[in-house]
């Protein structure tokens, strides 16, 4: 089960486990939370020229092989060391995965490194 959030407020986001032989009371089920404000506030999403400057270093360093381009790899880890995001995100890895998955495509057959691979002029769409 999982609780539905909104990006404005405190989130809470409740997990159960897939095992449907546990019959274990809403008490006993641990919970991971996120506070999808401050996630939402480490992301240079608009377009300003600060937000361009961070959006430049922030891939530089989910970069870490520094080959100019993203893998789906390299993403996730930075999500987890560069953002520092708890990992109860990955619990949402299928929405990780969509979100990458939109953001390699967004130059629409003008990248210059591969359909399976996030550039800088990409990764706006990705965190947005």
């Amino acid at each position: 089960m999982m609780k539905m959030f909104d990006l404005e407020e405190d989130v809470v986001i409740s997990l159960k486990p897939a095992n449907d032989s546990i019959n274990q009371s809403d008490s006993q089920v641990p919970e991971k939370s996120i506070n999808w404000t401050e996630v939402y506030a480490k992301l240079p999403l608009d377009g300003s020229t600060q937000d361009k400057e961070r959006r430049k270093a922030m891939f530089r360093q989910f970069d870490s092989n520094g080959n100019g381009h993203l893998s789906l790899a390299e993403v996730e880890k930075g999500i987890r060391d560069v953002l520092a995001i708890d990992d109860a995100v990955f619990d949402a890895k299928p929405a990780i995965t969509r979100a990458f998955n939109s953001a390699k495509d967004a130059t629409h057959g003008l990248s210059q490194v591969g359909a399976d691979k996030v550039e800088l002029a990409e990764l706006r769409v990705f965190l947005s």
